[in-house]
């Protein structure tokens, strides 16, 4: 949140901003979906369909206002996509609020059945976590084959081990988990290649009752991070394979960083064969911690690029995702933002730092009216390279707005889609999701999953303070796509920071095993590659974290493969 909007009472007088008097000039409208610049003549229509209500999800954020304008009730929460009872199909499970002068409000899981349709198993699942939710990281923690769940809170976060059969133990305690921040986003990472995974808790500030803040008519709002004095830096909790986990954090270096964190993803950004973390921070310059294997990390977001926007900005960062847009083999990086400030593309340049190429990229205009939370770098539409979907949600009332007392009516803003046209540059889809993009909600989590297993990406997205949507992609499969689950030896267990290319049609499609992402959320589901039109693909070379690399043989699409490390060629 740019804290230039909000600032403690009383608020004092400011000449207008440039960005404020650009945005003037261009009298921008808000923008959904639809863009006057169409996509091209030949491409197929995106179409996401609202399938919430025939889905039997029935999720809906709790969030309980008491007026006061408590900053965590506005961040909202999020969800992650697994196969928590090992049936094969993906289940839901959402991040839940409550009440910030009390208890949490319980986080729910919901099981797939075979119909298609999915069934609240909360209750017996041991899930039900009460904490003031806000983010989830999906990995197999303790090594038996089954997905594990992270949970960050306002207040101390939760670890809950799977059985494999839809039921999950509270380990929090045997875990060691003790610390009471304000966690925002988690990641799940093997920092130390000792196969063991290890968390990373993203940390906000400290909230401090007493701060009240106004908006620009004077009344009552959320404040700006910026008007609490007091960030967080992050934490490091290492695996120590006996159930416990050990607080890293300071001999690592990231105690030299307080930051207002948000949102987070792992991938190995210097091809090291090591995984290293790039944190988004609202309203200061985001971090990107290079993992070093005889030292500790050291902070190279300013000199690879990626610290601030390309006018030297530092912007309200919240929602992040990693992948190649322009298939030159190396992962680009993408931001969401405040209103008024664009999200930011920042592109690849040779193997060490990245560009602000949101501009050139076709981004900056479109995106400039909403605040955009979860985001996803995702092939919709399965013709081989990678478009970009934006829930939105703003964080300040929008005066223009006759929102009902006592909700969040007055922050809801339309969503966004932008299609890829192959080389990087995007377009806004017009009106070819309505569903999607034209309701209005306050939106912050997200993830693409393929969750009825007919080859294109759906959409899951969680509300602040309202329902969850599903959104059933119908159409994306009629190009070729492959599925690809990445293991390692004799376990069931995926190979999280495994980097997989798959090559088709004469050229690799590049993607990363992750735990999170997005803003909020996380997953554990195959990775997903559309491929236009190639009914076969030549192989799949992955290198491994540590450096290894082997390859595996090619075969027809549009089909789920399993790759397992040491089955291949070396």
């Amino acid at each position: 949140m740019d804290p230039s909007l909000l600032t403690p009472e009383p608020m004092a007088l400011r000449p207008l901003r440039a960005d404020t008097l650009l945005l003037l000039m261009l009298m921008l409208p808000l923008l959904s979906c639809s863009d006057e610049r169409p996509v091209e003549e030949d491409a197929e229509p995106v179409v996401f369909v609202d399938v919430t209500e025939e889905s039997g999800v029935d999720f809906r954020h709790d969030v309980t206002l008491h007026g006061e304008y408590a900053l965590p009730e506005i961040m909202g929460s999020g969800v992650a996509v697994l196969d928590a009872n090992g049936d094969g199909n993906l289940d839901l499970y959402f991040v839940n609020a409550g009440d910030t002068k009390g208890r949490g409000a319980i986080n729910r899981l919901y099981l797939r059945m075979e119909d298609g349709r999915y069934r609240d198993a909360t209750d017996e699942s041991g899930l039900g976590d009460a904490g003031y939710g806000m983010g989830v990281a999906v990995g197999d923690v303790n090594g038996d084959g089954h997905p594990d769940l992270y949970v960050g809170n306002w207040g101390r976060d939760a670890l809950y081990l799977g059985q494999g059969d839809g039921r999950f133990t509270d380990a929090t305690e045997q875990a060691g988990l003790t610390r009471r921040d304000w966690t925002t986003s988690v990641a799940l990472l093997d920092y130390d290649l000792d196969g063991h995974l290890d968390i990373y808790a993203v940390h906000y500030l400290v909230v401090d009752t007493s701060i009240k803040c106004t908006g620009p008519r004077g009344a009552r709002d959320y404040c700006s991070p910026k008007s609490y004095p007091k960030a967080k830096s992050d934490a490091l909790l290492r695996n120590l394979g006996d159930g416990r986990f050990e607080d890293v954090s300071r001999e690592v270096g990231l105690e030299s960083r307080a930051s207002y964190g948000l949102g987070v993803v792992v991938d190995d950004f210097n091809a090291d064969g090591r995984p290293d973390i790039y944190v988004a921070n609202d309203g200061q310059p985001n971090h990107l911690w290079i993992n070093h294997a005889n030292g500790p990390f050291t902070e190279e977001a300013l000199p690879r690029g990626a610290a601030v926007n390309g006018n030297g900005r530092a912007e309200a960062s919240m929602g992040v995702a990693v992948g190649d847009v322009d298939g030159d083999g190396h992962d680009d990086l993408f931001m969401t933002h405040l209103d008024r400030e664009s999200h930011t593309l920042y592109r690849r340049t040779g193997t060490r730092g990245f560009a602000d190429t949101t501009i050139a990229s076709g981004l900056f205009r479109p995106s400039r009216p909403a605040t955009g939370f979860g985001t996803a770098l995702s092939d919709l539409d399965n013709d081989g390279d990678l478009d970009i979907v934006v829930v939105n949600g703003r964080v300040t009332r929008n005066t223009r707005t006759d929102a009902v007392q006592g909700t969040l009516d007055a922050y809801r803003e339309p969503n966004h889609l932008f299609l890829n046209d192959g080389s990087g540059t995007f377009q806004s889809a017009p009106g070819a999701s309505p569903d999607f993009c034209s309701v209005s909600e306050v939106s912050r989590g997200l993830v693409t999953a393929d969750l009825d297993g007919d080859g294109d990406l759906d959409l899951v997205v969680t509300n602040c303070g309202g329902p969850a949507r599903i959104y059933e992609n119908r159409g994306g499969e009629a190009r070729a796509w492959l599925a690809v689950r990445v293991r390692g030896p004799g376990i069931t267990r995926r190979v999280i920071g495994a980097q997989v290319e798959v090559h088709a049609g004469g050229r690799p499609f590049r993607r990363t095993v992750t735990s999170s992402a997005s803003y909020l959320s996380g997953w554990d589901t195959p990775l997903h590659f559309g491929l236009g039109d190639s009914a076969e693909f030549a192989s799949i070379i992955v290198n491994w974290p540590g450096g290894d690399r082997e390859t595996f043989a090619g075969g027809p699409t549009k089909q789920l493969v399993t790759v397992v490390r040491g089955q291949g060629r070396r």
